[in-house]
């Protein structure tokens, strides 16, 4: 899988030639493990990018390039910050109240989801919400 992989990356999607540039790659998840049905957790997707640069950087004289999204990526936790924010603007632009002190900035945003190692170590990496 890994060698099928970085033949298509470095032959423009085309096995067997060689092209100067990478093709761009993206990572949906980089969870390294995950808790699943099964009784202990299990390796993610974070696993196999693992896996794939350390083979790619070893055989390849330009290391690999990725855009990688999802948890622990702050970009995730960013996002959702943004979106937040949009919908406070939203909801404060159609307070016909006129009070525009009826909603603040955040100062603290929460997050639940399934794996508290992941999205405590994502959240640190965001930071701040700064709104």
């Amino acid at each position: 899988m890994i060698q099928v992989l970085c033949d298509i990356l470095t032959s423009g999607g085309l096995p067997g030639k060689k092209s100067e540039h990478q093709l761009y790659l993206y990572f949906a998840a980089d969870d390294l493990e995950y808790q699943a049905a099964f009784s202990c957790e299990r390796l993610g997707m974070g696993a196999f990018r693992i896996a794939l640069e350390s083979v790619f950087n070893r055989i390849h004289l330009k290391p690999l390039e990725y855009t990688s999204f999802g948890k622990p990526n702050p970009f995730v936790f960013q996002s959702a910050g943004a979106i937040l924010r949009n919908l406070q603007l939203s909801r404060q632009s159609n307070d016909l109240s006129g009070d525009k002190d009826a909603i603040r900035a955040f100062r603290t945003l929460y997050m639940i989801d399934d794996n508290p190692f992941v999205d405590v170590k994502g959240a640190q990496q965001a930071g701040h919400p700064g709104f």
